[in-house]
């Protein structure tokens, strides 16, 4: 059973204060983040949008990495409160990645928040 849709909704968080026994810090309750990819397992094409409860412009990147935590592809500086990147499963150099997972990482200055895409055959 395949999942259509992924939303995860996030604080941004220090990075260093998440584990399975540490307490998640948030910078505050009014940043709230929504990473929405669709679809998701993916084959060929996945579009990952984002949303910001912020009203302002907010500059942050996005990357995705592999399992072993090696940069896949970097989107260019975004803004909020809304972004929307189409990712082709290509990485840096032009080249298909292999199916798996990979992380969709957000960031904002030191804060961040990870997004699971499952690339498939």
């Amino acid at each position: 059973m395949g999942v259509a849709n992924s939303d995860i909704y996030a604080d941004f968080v220090d990075s260093g204060a998440v584990g399975i026994e540490g307490k998640i810090q948030p910078i505050s309750c009014s940043k709230r983040l929504l990473v929405y990819s669709s679809p998701n397992p993916f084959t060929k094409t996945v579009k990952i949008r984002v949303f910001s409860s912020e009203n302002r412009k907010v500059y942050t990147t996005l990357s995705i990495y592999d399992v072993c935590g090696r940069l896949v592809k970097h989107f260019p500086v975004i803004q909020f409160p809304y972004y929307q990147v189409i990712w082709d499963g290509m990485n840096e150099k032009g080249d298909r990645v292999s199916p798996g997972v990979y992380f969709c990482v957000l960031r904002v200055a030191d804060k961040q928040t990870t997004h699971v895409l499952l690339h498939v055959k």
